[in-house]
């Protein structure tokens, strides 16, 4: 049997790590008291990479401040451009993250809800799914269709929605071809519009059927560091104290319609 170096072991693993003990076992080689070797930590290009996306008011301009110290802020001069540096440090908290205070729409773009910065943009985006097709049906069952409702796994899955008028905090971990991952990097808090925001109403009546609007997020990422090839999106978990609101639904046909030649009987 022949000896294998660390640097030959760890390219035939596909994952770099720093073992205590390397021992063999019928033909196997096993590794022991494993720490992973998270390379990419010390990538100068990830930890200069921006992340960070921001989001302008309905006339183009950016809010954001320090969280302790609401005089220092950062905004723009010519309406829908970003500054050409915006300091690392700086909280670039947006005071509409204010969840007490009312929510006043920001936008990647005009009328486009969203964020943009220097390699991640973000929008939201919509799937409207049947919940009830009997508003006027004599009978007192609601009725679905199982392809285009939660009843169908794919839709539950895909198209689970955020809630309206919270807030959530997306970062992004990027991987090397080791799967070496970087430490979770801010992308933004972004808060979810209202119901009563147009086009973001929870619930809908088109045509006597009530749908439900399922409301997510896209984002776009470009321009990776050198030696990355994969990221993932992710969120801070959220717990109940956390969350504005504990659940929001709708009452499907809470009264039943009387002919009105039957009222005398009752």
């Amino acid at each position: 049997m022949s000896t294998l170096s660390l640097e030959e072991f760890n390219s035939i693993s596909g994952v770099n790590i720093v073992p205590k003990i390397i021992e063999s076992k019928e033909d196997y080689m096993l590794a022991a008291n494993v720490v992973t070797d998270n390379t990419v930590y010390e990538n100068d290009a990830v930890l200069s990479w921006d992340a960070r996306s921001f989001s302008f008011d309905e006339n183009g301009y950016l809010h954001l401040q320090q969280f302790n110290d609401p005089d220092n802020k950062i905004t723009n001069k010519t309406p829908w451009v970003l500054p050409d540096n915006i300091n690392v440090y700086h909280d670039c908290y947006d005071p509409n993250n204010d969840l007490s205070k009312e929510y006043e729409g920001r936008f990647k773009s005009e009328g486009v809800y969203g964020g943009v910065g220097k390699n991640i943009s973000w929008e939201f985006v919509k799937k409207d799914l049947l919940l009830d097709d009997s508003v006027y049906s004599e009978s007192d069952k609601i009725y679905y269709d199982p392809a285009f409702s939660y009843k169908n796994i794919e839709n539950s899955t895909k198209y689970k929605s955020l809630r309206r008028g919270e807030l959530y905090r997306y970062g992004i971990v990027l991987y090397d071809k080791y799967n070496n991952h970087s430490d979770a990097k801010w992308i933004a808090d972004i808060r979810v519009p209202e119901q009563y925001t147009e086009g973001f109403e929870a619930f809908k009546n088109q045509n006597s059927k009530l749908y439900g609007t399922s409301v997510g997020i896209r984002f776009t990422v470009e321009n990776l560091p050198q030696n990355i090839v994969g990221y993932e999106i992710v969120r801070c978990n959220r717990t109940d104290n956390d969350i504005k609101t504990v659940t929001q639904g709708v009452i499907s046909r809470p009264i039943t319609m009387i002919d009105a030649t039957t009222v005398d009987k009752m």
